[in-house]
């Protein structure tokens, strides 16, 4: 289920290093499609068998209002064929999809 169109744009910030190599942090743009709450929960539901499995406090940041925003992070898993979507919801009882995709399972790593 993808139902945000992704507009990246990418700019580098800074370089740092990783395991003595150096590498471009990237900023990326996106655009997520965003609707009342209850329609985007209906619509996980009811047409993409997909429930809420964990809940937390996330914050986002807005490049429109150039400043970080809080809200509750939802995992929603369809239990049979593992999709899954993650939603923010934000306090004016809008939701937007952060990301979508398939094969959600537990970690199960000990490296990440």
């Amino acid at each position: 289920m993808t139902l945000f169109l992704v507009q990246s744009q990418s700019n580098a910030q800074e370089v740092i290093e990783v395991e003595g190599e150096k590498r471009e942090l990237l900023a990326f743009r996106t655009t997520n499609f965003c609707d009342v709450s209850e329609k985007i929960y209906s619509s996980l539901l009811t047409q993409y068998g997909e429930k809420p499995l964990a809940m937390g406090d996330g914050q986002v940041f807005s490049t429109g209002l150039d400043s970080v925003v809080d809200g509750k992070t939802i995992i929603f898993v369809n239990p049979k064929t593992f999709d899954f979507t993650v939603v923010m919801q934000f306090v004016d009882g809008v939701s937007c999809i952060l990301t979508s995709g398939h094969n959600f399972t537990p970690y199960t790593s000990d490296a990440i």
